[in-house]
């Protein structure tokens, strides 16, 4: 009789060392039990559900609860047992059968039983695709690694300190695909208007000061928006991000399967078109803004009297208006004030803040008074005060001069008289302009101080010299009780508060800190395999996955595993026929995105208001069951793309780019044959997109002008252009870098929808267009064989086999199997009991061969802009 062993291995680590008081360790006592025929099936997908990636497992199987296993499992049974490992998640195993190595997985322990006492713990095992998904079925993709560490080196590549600058974006331009050094690249791709606060039809990629040759700049002056002078001013728009990044899909599927410890063997996923494949964050917003504000603002607040300082204002001998500005540290009686959050740039005995970090800020100066008291008059009769307000100045990284970022509204002009009593006291409060209300974009390195502004006047008694003075007592109250300070509420308020959830332009960026926080690992997996129908399969032996589209998945038939002679002739086989769950609609489609208006248009207007950029949709013979079959990719969304006018004013048609767009004001039509454009959108779902280096040699045609560009504002005044042609000049690239899931002009690029696309080429070099083909999406691609013998109703064979455990041990379910002269697919092996010499019960399904299929015609014509339906009804054009 065979022998099993069943041992646990669930290491817990600190550091580098085995905790083994928290880990659970040991070999169970498994053959004592009655109710131990452990058995086991096999399965890694079922042609019955198509959308299913299935692994194996046992059925429920009891072992005694013995000393030994009492022990193991940290005397669970005790209902006050603790452990910080908890007994009843799945714990990793492997199953030995005669001490011959048999299945590594998972064991989990479902339930305890006895009377008096406990008698036995009830366990299911787990193997095969089960135990590497079941490491990250909770796991969301943020938290790749350790806490996201594996975002940090993904895949070998550094993924912090990432910079969202000109000479940053531009660098990545060159990489050809996942091969080179960055994590990242930044196509360009419409999520809304680009550059809404520059030039019409311009992306904006700015330079610094420095770089961008602005008068009077040092190598020191690296902001974006400041002045040299006050009449020298950089006078450039408001920095925007029109840039996204797109990341390496190839790095973070094979990060994700490091981080469990298993290796992926795919000729598919080594493949060069696998390589060029792009995750788009198309939000690019931070999932740890509490961490990033509380790292770059400052909140501070008064206490007691909330007195700041006693400033005073003197003039002689002159009857103009007099300005007088004062550095008012707000800090200057330090036991009146507190600040907190990111005090290391606050200087406590200047008052001055120095940004920490490029982006927009709102700055608060709320609730501040003052009382002007102790006039002194030497031959003068009145001080007139015409202006008191309080200012928000910045002085620009690099830079020697203070420009007004804000001031408070001017306060109520105020008469002093000589008659009035040198211990005469008023009291005023400036406006509360400076609040959440704006924003400023402050450069890293930026300094921003307060300032107290005040003009007055005095008014000449007699002939003579004379002069005048007065004082200015500074609080943060707006509640001051004149006769008795000490009574004020200190209510005043001085913030520097960084907006932290959304990018800004020159800022530097980790990516672990931009993927969005609901985004699962589990669900990355299944949206590629559900865009390429791959099939898994695990030896976790070796820990290897093997990974494959459908009709790469089974090995030739001259690999065929033959069992004719294994088959239990004794007992009768039957024959089904599969009932399969596809239903009289057919659709196959990205994940549908509300936020995205384009799509949804097109939906409405040429795909049967299916959600998505050309689905797949067929409608099945009358043998099938009336209902709809949706296959829908649980992670990406469909993307629309197009050439579009807004990236330059080429009159010529622009290469074709993905555009992803809310809904403009208005509800009015989004095209991209008008520079029409809703604002940048930042609640999209992830998109799937191909990447291109697109610069071609032009140089066969000595008379060639390169059409396809886009233009850049890189300064007040200064644009340069982003050509596709390798030989270009004066340029800021000679490479276009483009990414989408359909190319319209490029019958190379893959179609990434689902149904298939009309595509040509274009000649760069002579300026002309081939005739249109079709271009097979990912159904024609990697679907449809499957689908067919679906169709064809195959012949499912259930019958009993005689499989030893040199048979399991070596089983690969990719392997087809001969018997008497017809080729089978393993779709189950039921019930694989070691202990026993009883045959196995085995499903298979007949395989069908195919020869290829011919394109089906795509849903739109080569225009895109009509049915292709019998009816002839057209829609409108894009």
């Amino acid at each position: 009789m065979s022998q099993v062993t069943i041992e646990i291995l669930d290491y817990v680590y600190e550091s580098s060392t085995i905790n083994f008081d928290s880990s659970i360790l040991g070999t169970l006592d498994v053959t004592s039990h009655s109710e131990f025929p452990l058995a086991l099936t096999f399965t890694i997908s079922d042609i019955k559900d198509i959308n299913a990636r299935k692994g194996s497992f046992s059925k429920t199987f009891k072992i005694p609860a013995t000393k030994n296993n009492n022990r193991i499992y940290k005397n669970v049974y005790l209902s006050n047992s603790t452990s910080t490992n908890n007994v009843l998640n799945k714990k990793n195993c492997r199953i030995l059968v005669n001490n011959i190595f048999a299945i590594e997985g998972l064991l989990q322990l479902n339930a305890i039983g006895g009377v008096d006492k406990p008698e036995h713990y009830s366990c299911v095992f787990y193997g095969n695709n089960i135990s590497w998904a079941n490491k990250i079925d909770e796991k969301l993709l943020k938290d790749l690694g350790t806490d996201g560490s594996g975002w940090d080196s993904l895949n070998g590549k550094t993924g912090t300190g990432l910079e969202i600058n000109k000479t940053s974006i531009v660098a990545t331009f060159s990489e050809d695909d996942a091969s080179g050094t960055s994590p990242v690249v930044y196509p360009v791709t419409s999520y809304g208007d680009f550059n809404p606060t520059g030039e019409s039809q311009t992306l904006q990629l700015l330079d610094t000061a420095y770089d961008a040759g602005h008068a009077g700049t040092t190598a020191a002056s690296v902001g974006y928006v400041g002045s040299v002078t006050n009449t020298n001013r950089y006078n450039t728009p408001e920095p925007v991000v029109d840039w996204r990044p797109c990341i390496w899909v190839y790095d973070i599927f094979k990060e994700i399967f490091t981080q469990t410890g298993y290796k992926i063997s795919s000729t598919f996923i080594e493949g060069s078109m696998f390589k060029k494949l792009l995750f788009s964050l198309p939000n690019f917003k931070y999932n740890n803004a509490g961490d990033r504000y509380d790292a770059n603002s400052l909140e501070s607040s008064f206490k007691d009297s909330a007195f700041i300082k006693t400033f005073n204002y003197s003039a002689a001998n002159t009857g103009g208006v007099q300005t007088q500005n004062y550095f008012a540290n707000l800090n200057n009686t330090s036991a009146n004030y507190e600040y907190t959050l990111n005090t290391s740039s606050f200087n406590a005995s200047t008052g001055a803040y120095t940004i920490p970090e490029f982006g927009y800020y709102n700055i608060n100066l709320l609730r501040m008074g003052y009382i002007y008291k102790n006039p002194v008059f030497n031959n003068s009769q009145r001080i007139t005060i015409t202006k008191s307000v309080l200012r928000i100045i910045v002085k620009t990284v690099g830079e020697n001069h203070w420009r007004i970022l804000a001031q408070t509204s001017t306060s109520p002009e105020v008469e002093i008289r000589s008659s009035d009593s040198s211990t005469y006291q008023g009291r005023g409060y400036f406006g509360n302009e400076i609040n959440d209300d704006a924003r400023y974009f402050l450069n890293k390195g930026d300094i921003v101080r307060t300032q107290l502004h005040v003009k007055f006047k005095i008014l000449l008694l007699a002939g003579g010299s004379y002069d005048a003075s007065f004082d200015i007592e500074l609080y943060g109250s707006q509640e001051i009780n004149v006769s008795s300070p000490t009574d004020n509420v200190p209510n005043g308020r001085y913030d520097i508060k960084l907006q932290p959830e959304y990018t800004a332009y020159g800022q530097t960026y980790n990516l672990k800190d931009v993927i969005n926080k609901e985004y699962k690992q589990i669900d990355f997996i299944k949206g590629v395999a559900h865009a390429f129908n791959l099939q898994f399969s695990t030896d976790e032996g070796s820990k290897i996955v093997y990974i494959e589209p459908f009709n790469n998945f089974y090995r030739p038939l001259s690999e065929a595993i033959d069992w004719t002679y294994k088959v239990d002739r004794s007992k009768d086989y039957v024959d089904t026929w599969i009932k399969s769950s596809l239903k009289r609609d057919l659709i196959f489609k990205y994940k549908s995105d509300g936020k995205d208006a384009k799509v949804k248009q097109r939906s409405i207007d040429y795909f049967k208001e299916i959600q998505d950029e050309y689905p797949y949709f067929e409608t099945l013979d009358d043998t099938f069951e009336k209902g709809k079959a949706e296959y829908e990719n649980p992670f990406f969304a469909g993307t629309f793309n197009a050439g579009d006018v807004d990236i330059s004013n080429n009159p010529n048609p622009q290469p074709y780019i993905a555009c992803v767009w809310q809904e403009a004001e208005g509800n009015v039509y989004l095209s991209p044959n008008s520079t029409t454009r809703p604002d940048k959108g930042y609640d999209f779902q992830p998109r799937l997109l191909f990447w291109k280096k697109y610069s071609p040699d032009l140089t066969s045609n000595p008379l060639a002008i390169c059409l396809k560009y886009a233009v850049a504002q890189t300064w007040d005044s200064t644009f340069s252009g982003i050509f596709a042609d390798q030989n270009a000049t004066g340029v800021i690239s000679q490479v276009f870098p483009q990414a989408t899931s359909y190319n319209r002009d490029d019958s190379g690029s893959p179609v990434l929808s689902y149904a298939n696309v009309w595509v040509r080429d274009y000649d760069d070099a002579n300026n002309t267009y081939g005739s249109y083909s079709i271009g097979n999406g990912l159904y024609q691609t990697y679907y449809k064989q499957m689908i067919e013998m679906v169709k064809e109703n195959p012949r499912v064979r259930t019958l009993q086999v005689n499989l030893k455990i040199k048979d399991i041990i070596n089983l690969d379910l990719r392997k087809l199997v001969y018997i008497d002269g017809d080729y089978w697919r393993i779709n189950k092996i039921s019930d694989y009991a070691p202990l026993t010499n009883k045959t196995t019960k085995v499903e298979l399904v007949k395989w069908i061969s195919y020869g290829g299929f011919a394109s089906d015609e795509p849903t739109l014509n080569q225009n895109d802009g009509k049915w292709n339906n019998s009816t002839g009804v057209n829609f409108r054009n894009i």
